[in-house]
């Protein structure tokens, strides 16, 4: 901040499979973004004057931040032990069956049970988990793969995103925002967010009933 200048900090998302992860490997666990932001056109992020992130074109010229460091970054896991947990507790909507489905490291529940975001961030609570974050390609694809099916009479689902006073976009369950999906011009609006059965996009939808997604990390077992 002595500089007074903004500066390019490495984090990226052109060489890092399409999500904004350290350039050296490292994934977030905290993020300052500001208004608006991450922009899904812009890869390359600096740390401006007022202290949140931005996304810019990379060949922007600016100050940068060098960072020299033995540390090495955890290799991806690729064994996701565990179990989820039995049928839920919840209402069955019209005969639907429902039963948690695992994915890496957690479980889901997709429920087409129509109800406002607030309600249905109670029932994921209700049930230990949390309406669903999305961190990266390979769940988002996950997730819009078993909802595509009911795109006929349940065009979105509520996720677990959801908008600040200050107007930040956030996941309830605390997850860095580190991959988005947002349709164009779609982070405008309404304080809650949902995915779209169709075209797997996010968009801050109107408050109505809908319905929703829940994710609980799998159950150790110890």
């Amino acid at each position: 901040m002595n500089l007074r200048a903004p500066l390019w900090i490495g984090l990226n998302k052109a060489e890092t499979g399409g999500y904004f992860r350290y350039i050296d490997g490292w994934r977030i666990t905290i993020a300052n973004w500001d208004y608006n932001e991450p922009r899904m056109d812009q890869p390359c992020v600096y740390v401006d004057v007022d202290k949140t992130w931005k996304t810019a074109d990379c060949n922007r010229k600016m100050k940068s931040i060098c960072m020299k460091t033995t540390d090495v970054p955890p290799t991806e896991s690729s064994d996701f032990p565990g179990f989820c947990p039995d049928d839920p507790d919840v209402f069955i909507f019209r005969g639907q069956t429902v039963s948690w489905l695992p994915f890496r490291g957690y479980c889901y529940l997709f429920l087409k049970i129509n109800v406002e975001w607030p309600l249905a961030s109670a029932q994921c609570a209700r049930e230990g988990g949390a309406l669903a974050s999305i961190e990266d390609p390979h769940e988002q694809e996950f997730i819009h793969g078993n909802i595509q099916m009911f795109q006929d009479s349940e065009p979105m689902f509520w996720i677990g995103l959801y908008k600040t006073r200050k107007g930040m976009w956030l996941w309830l369950d605390r997850t860095a925002m580190d991959y988005t999906n947002w349709a164009l011009r779609e982070t405008s609006g309404s304080r809650y967010g949902a995915i779209g059965a169709t075209d797997g996009k996010w968009v801050a939808a109107t408050q109505r009933s809908r319905g929703y997604i829940c994710k609980i990390p799998k159950d150790s077992g110890h």
